[in-house]
């Protein structure tokens, strides 16, 4: 049985218009097959589009991975909208933080960290080593409640009469990190984020400490499809996996 293979079938077509090569028409006919299969990618030299969220670090494994691999192209960006670069077909990998909507993609776990809390430097719980998430209840929470479900549960703003009054209308969408932070440092709320992502921002404004009472942060490897991943997608997921 013939495997029909587009490239090859190009190639083909180039090589009989160069038979009819000579005339102005055969000319022709050799210009534009060629130009045909010039646009066509060649399979051979495959990209892997990679990003990864702010505080996963990725740049190592993307280096080992470019030297185990140089006939794949890799392009490597930072972004936080790794699973709509994924549905949109703008990447081929991401790792993301969890919890995400992973709903019809495939993923693999890949690191954790530890969650902290950023608080204004003259919050009383700013001078504190450490802070139980029960302190936290009292606070106003302002990232979107469900990344952190374990302080959604114990909120007092979410309870009773204060439901639908929460500070973040009043503020609107604070759709950054940096600009979340922005508020915690003016004495408008607090974020609770892995520590590297908070750590990434650099930010001397605000005071971080660490929260018990939450578990860890985890991260994944996530990919376009719930089957098996392309060949180059399975190679990277198999040496993140040998070196964590």
């Amino acid at each position: 049985m013939t495997t029909n293979n587009p490239l090859s079938e190009l190639d083909q077509f180039v090589s009989a218009a160069a038979r009819h090569a000579g005339t102005p028409e055969g000319d022709a006919l050799v210009a534009a097959a060629r130009a045909l299969r010039a646009s066509v990618p060649d399979a051979r030299s495959p990209v892997l589009r990679i990003t990864a969220a702010p505080g996963i670090p990725l740049d190592v494994l993307v280096t080992r991975f470019k030297a185990l691999n140089p006939l794949v192209e890799v392009e490597f960006t930072v972004s936080r909208a790794g699973v709509r670069a994924l549905r949109g077909g703008r990447a081929d990998l991401s790792a993301v933080w969890l919890p995400q909507h992973l709903r019809g993609l495939g993923s693999t776990p890949f690191g954790a960290a530890h969650p902290v809390v950023a608080l204004a430097p003259d919050d009383p719980l700013a001078t504190l080593h450490r802070v139980d998430l029960s302190a936290l209840g009292e606070h106003h929470l302002l990232q979107n409640p469900d990344t952190v479900p374990e302080w959604r549960e114990i909120a007092r703003e979410l309870r009773g009469r204060t439901i639908g009054k929460r500070k973040s209308l009043e503020l609107g969408s604070l759709a950054t990190v940096g600009l979340q932070l922005d508020h915690v440092a003016a004495g408008n709320g607090i974020v609770i984020l892995p520590r590297p992502v908070a750590e990434a921002e650099q930010r001397s404004d605000v005071v971080l400490v660490p929260v018990d009472g939450l578990g860890e942060r985890t991260s994944a490897l996530v990919w376009a499809g719930e089957g098996a991943p392309r060949p180059e997608v399975a190679d990277f997921t198999r040496l993140a996996a040998g070196l964590r």
